[in-house]
């Protein structure tokens, strides 16, 4: 299909049908995409955020940007363009996949993590990182590489 270069990506998306996106042709519709995300957040979608809208790893982003006939070429289907529109449109963007309820950790929630856990773990911090469970804050320790720190008295090896 011919490119619809007419559209005005800054105002709006085109609605979220096979027919509707298939319509662009695919690098017209990642720069449209682009386009729309700053216009309207302020901030790039990068391959790493397109990729978490569309469910699929970064490489497969990066393979959609390549030319037809390239070995890595990688064709962005109707069902691809239609899900990250959904996802754009229901604001998805600023939650994980895996658990849409749990908010992304803040640098300041990650320096406190990292200042104090070492001394008082994660019990301890619950009340200084409301909305976050003793679990969540000891995994996102872990993953930090913020590990406790042994004290003496508890300490068989001393």
């Amino acid at each position: 299909m011919k490119p619809n270069n007419r559209w005005n990506w800054q105002t709006m998306l085109p609605q979220p049908t096979p027919e509707s996106v298939m319509a662009f042709g695919q690098l017209e519709f990642l720069d449209g995409l682009r386009t729309w995300h700053l216009q309207n957040t302020g901030s790039v979608l990068t391959n790493y955020l397109l990729a978490d809208l569309a469910l699929v790893t970064l490489s497969t982003v990066e393979g959609w940007r390549v030319a037809p006939g390239l070995p890595s070429h990688r064709a962005l289907s109707a069902r691809d363009r239609v899900l990250i529109l959904l996802r754009l449109i229901h604001g998805i963007m600023g939650r994980r996949p895996g658990n849409a309820t749990s908010p992304r950790w803040e640098p300041a929630e990650d320096a406190i993590i990292a200042e104090r856990y070492p001394n008082v773990g994660a019990s301890g911090l619950v009340a200084l990182l409301p909305g976050r469970t003793a679990n969540a804050i000891a995994l996102r320790a872990n993953r930090l590489g913020v590990e406790r720190t042994r004290s003496m008295a508890t300490d068989p090896t001393g």
